[in-house]
C-alpha cells in the first residue's frame, strides 16, 4: 500500500485489493494509479496541482463573470437613477410652468375684472349724469309752466 498526500496534506492510500478499496477505474481517486502503471507520488501531486489550478481558473472565470454581471447591474441601476432624476426634473418644470401659467391667468382675469368694473362704473356714472340731466330738464319745464 502506498500513500499520497494531497495539496492540503491529507493522506490518501493506494492499494490494489484492500477491503473497502475502489476497484473500478471510475471509482478510483485521482491518486490511485492503475495496476499496470508504476505508482509515482510526484505524478499524483502533479495531477492534483493541475486539478487545483483548473479549479482555481474556473473559480476565477466565475468570479470575472460575476463581476461583469454586477457591473452591468450597477450600470442598469445608475441608468434607472438617472431616468428617475430626469423624470423628477421634468415634473418639477411642468409644475413650475403650470404655476406660472396659473399666475398669469389669474393676473389676466383680475385685469379683466378691473376693466369691467371700471367700465361698469363709467356706465353707471353716465347713467347717473343722464338721470340728473333729465331731472334738471324736468324741473326747468315745471318751473317754466308755472
Amino acid at each position: 500500500m502506498a500513500a499520497c498526500t494531497d495539496l492540503w496534506g491529507e493522506v490518501s492510500t493506494r492499494s490494489g485489493s484492500t477491503p473497502g478499496s475502489l476497484d473500478t477505474p471510475r471509482q478510483r481517486s485521482h491518486c490511485e494509479a492503475p495496476q499496470y502503471l508504476p505508482y509515482d507520488e510526484n505524478e499524483c501531486r502533479l495531477t492534483m496541482a493541475r486539478e487545483a489550478r483548473k479549479r482555481s481558473e474556473e473559480e476565477a472565470l466565475a468570479l470575472r463573470n460575476r463581476i461583469a454581471h454586477l457591473k452591468n447591474e450597477e450600470a442598469k441601476a445608475l441608468r434607472n437613477v438617472e431616468l428617475t432624476y430626469q423624470k423628477v426634473e421634468e415634473v418639477w418644470h411642468r409644475r413650475h410652468k403650470h404655476a406660472a401659467e396659473q399666475l398669469e391667468r389669474d393676473a389676466r382675469k383680475q385685469q379683466q375684472e378691473r376693466a369691467q368694473a371700471e367700465a361698469q362704473a363709467k356706465r353707471n356714472a353716465e347713467r347717473e349724469a343722464a338721470r340728473r340731466a333729465r331731472l334738471i330738464a324736468q324741473q326747468k319745464l315745471l318751473i317754466a309752466k308755472h
